[in-house]
């Protein structure tokens, strides 16, 4: 509990109540309840790992690979009667073939780009789940420098592997085997997983935050090694300096800069409030940031152009271009975010480039706002 206190892979996004640190919280119950079972302090995995498990496959779709992990114990053990563990798992189980299926309907289209997936793609992840985001390179500075980002960020994180492998072995000598079987495979399971998955559908997007569901098994792990030997071997104590330090440090960071180089929503609002009054209608374009507008903006009127299921391409930009909706000022504002998602292949910007002038607009570190005049025939 107090390591995940200070962990900010569960501050950071619990600061901007976005459903991740929900998903772990679910995962902890769903692996307490399974080992409550395989401690024999419970008779049977009854309703409550199914409405565990069921809530966390509505939480998130990736989440389907933590319940997959969870209901893989029981099969691979197979100590207990079948009676008390088959019909949770096969519950939960029917539960991940229909999230898969309805994740098939919704996914139907493809809506912008994707995030590519490298060498430091996994190292990646594994550190975020240590330090957050603020002791690693943003998604910018990524893609603009690709491995090179990482410089600035490796001396923190080469300080810190040497004590967290001390933590984990040791973590790993206190698990019996049944424990250690559960934390390993809730461990590993949505770690790898998600990057499986991409060797065959390249389109799926990976994001630190869907590995979400691992923080509980590696707390455990970690914890563990704390508790082993904590009172005799110095290495542990200063094992615990070190990881909970780069931990608090993570925390800090973000609580004090929670931006972290992304939307910069203080200064957007505020040029909006200097420039565009409030019955003003707004574009924006995507649903990500149609949310993030609504929620930060609630006052102001938004519309999603082009619609969520409409991405400019060859046949179709020249008259997204040309039915732009423009308001009673002859302007339109158009507020976007990191990337044009509905504008992948930048068609729409060169078609709305070549029919409009440009009125002054704005900037914003992860937002940018246009502005568009109405011809005036």
């Amino acid at each position: 509990a107090s390591l995940a206190a200070v962990t900010p892979y569960l501050v950071h996004p619990a600061q901007e109540a976005r459903t991740y640190p929900l998903m772990s919280a679910l995962a902890a119950a769903s692996i307490f309840l399974l080992a409550r079972y395989l401690n024999g302090n419970a008779s049977k995995l009854g309703t409550s790992f199914v409405l565990v498990n069921l809530a966390l496959l509505t939480t998130h779709y990736y989440s389907m690979f933590i319940v997959s992990a969870v209901l893989l114990v029981p099969l691979v053990l197979l100590r207990r009667p079948l009676t008390s563990w088959l019909p949770a798992v096969c519950i939960s189980g029917a539960g991940i073939i229909g999230l898969m299926l309805m994740a098939i309907l919704i996914a139907g289209h493809h809506s912008g780009e994707t995030y590519d997936t490298g060498l430091i793609a996994f190292p990646g992840v594994v550190w975020s789940m240590i330090s957050g985001y603020t002791l690693m390179p943003s998604s910018e500075e990524i893609h603009a420098l690709g491995i090179r980002a990482t410089l600035p960020y490796l001396p923190p994180a080469l300080i810190t592997v040497i004590p967290l492998g001390i933590l984990a072995i040791r973590g790993l000598m206190a698990l019996n085997r049944d424990a250690l079987l559960v934390i390993l495979v809730t461990l590993a399971v949505p770690l790898l997983a998600p990057f499986m998955v991409r060797l065959v559908f390249p389109d799926v997007s990976i994001n630190p935050r869907y590995t979400m569901p691992a923080a509980p098994s590696l707390l455990v792990l970690l914890a563990a090694g704390l508790a082993r030997g904590y009172s005799e071997h110095v290495s542990v104590k200063v094992s615990a300096f070190i990881l909970i330090a780069v931990m608090v440090s993570g925390s800090v960071r973000h609580l004090a800069t929670p931006g972290h180089g992304r939307e910069d929503i203080y200064a957007a609002g505020d040029w909006l409030k200097q420039h565009v009054p409030v019955d003003e209608e707004i574009l924006v374009t995507s649903t990500e940031m149609h949310h993030l507008a609504v929620f930060h903006w609630p006052e102001r009127q938004f519309r999603l152009y082009p619609d969520r299921r409409n991405v400019a391409n060859h046949r179709n930009s020249a008259a997204i271009a040309e039915d732009l909706p423009f308001a009673a000022t002859g302007r339109s504002i158009f507020l976007l975010g990191r990337t044009w998602l509905s504008d992948p292949d930048g068609l729409l910007k060169n078609e709305l480039a070549k029919r409009y002038a440009m009125c002054p607009g704005a900037e914003i570190r992860g937002i940018r706002i246009l502005c568009l005049e109405k011809p005036a025939n």
